[in-house]
């Protein structure tokens, strides 16, 4: 069994896709599909199979851990977890732990996200608030003259603090300093740095 997050499979409104918000499992010669359809901390799931569905709630809040609550088709409640607190921080303060932005996800992200949907998760590393992950989204709002964003505390990935220390050697330390390249130059790039920064 493999769960993957996909961004292009046609069986989903280009929307879901485009948020990152659609799942395939895929079982021998089979493929499950799951889309969350979320609002605030809460999420609707859509599936074709209801027998993986705990497994793909699992990946889906691994990925969005604001998300507290899960719902069925016909609204009926499935699983929760314990709420994340969240509170809003000013843009200018969040130190970034990423180096590029993709051209091709900022420009399918502003076509349909909401700003009053971001929620970012943070960590503190050496006393700063440390941003882990949604760094198109930040842009996105800081582009739009947004001065504050949602966010909630979440833990630290391994790779972390190499990210931040190199991104700092760069002078890259707000959401501002990041440059934006095709996706296939990012993907090259990330990939030889993951390479680098591997954990055994």
């Amino acid at each position: 069994m493999k769960i993957i997050r996909t961004y292009d499979d046609p069986y989903y409104p280009e929307k879901s896709r485009f948020l990152g918000n659609c799942y395939n499992l895929i079982m021998e010669d089979r493929t499950y599909h799951f889309e969350f359809i979320i609002k605030k901390n809460s999420a609707l799931v859509l599936t074709d199979n209801l027998d993986y569905i705990e497994n793909v709630i699992q990946i889906f809040h691994n990925d969005n851990a604001y998300i507290s609550s899960f719902y069925t088709k016909d609204s009926t409640f499935y699983k929760s977890y314990d709420e994340k607190i969240i509170f809003k921080l000013p843009i200018s303060i969040l130190q970034v732990s990423n180096f590029f932005l993709q051209k091709e996800k900022l420009n399918q992200l502003e076509q349909y996200l909401d700003e009053n949907e971001i929620y970012l998760p943070v960590c503190i590393i050496d006393e700063e608030y440390v941003l882990l992950d949604g760094h198109h989204r930040l842009y996105l709002a800081a582009k739009n003259l947004n001065k504050m964003v949602y966010v909630y505390m979440d833990d630290v990935k391994p790779s972390t603090h190499d990210f931040v220390y190199i991104a700092k050697e760069q002078n890259i330390r707000f959401i501002k300093d990041l440059k934006i390249i095709s996706t296939k130059d990012y993907q090259e790039i990330m990939k030889e740095f993951e390479l680098l920064t591997s954990y055994d």
